[in-house]
């Protein structure tokens, strides 16, 4: 229990004894008792609405432990094809939203959104 000895529960006891008094001491180990025993049926009706939303513990662990299907070779190839066309698009999208934010910054330091950027004028 907790990692509590007979000597080390001897001593909590003699201080409750002390703290509290001899008068109100079993009326306080009492209401102790009672709080465990509320809390023992609250983790057990907790638990118990777990499982049964979940489901049963061994089912899932059967079920986990099944091999998983070894797949033909013509569908390894079609999921390498599939991973290598999405590492491709991720790269381009990588390049894209960086050429895209070299262009915003341009942008801004031409002006304000609103306004059109300066015009050259030919005289000078």
């Amino acid at each position: 229990m907790f990692g509590i000895g007979l000597p080390e529960l001897l001593i909590i006891l003699a201080v409750a004894l002390i703290v509290v008094g001899p008068d109100k001491l079993p009326e306080m180990a009492k209401s102790i008792a009672r709080g465990v025993l509320e809390l023992k049926k609250a983790v057990q009706e907790l638990q118990e609405n777990v499982e049964q939303e979940v489901g049963d513990v061994d089912s899932w662990s059967r079920d986990l432990e099944k091999p998983l299907p070894r797949l033909t070779t013509d569908e390894q190839q079609q999921a390498e094809k599939a991973y290598t066309g999405w590492e491709a698009g991720v790269e381009q999208g990588e390049a894209a939203d960086a050429e895209s934010g070299a262009a915003a910054d341009d942008e801004s330091v031409a002006g304000d959104e609103g306004d059109p950027p300066p015009k050259a004028s030919a005289g000078s």
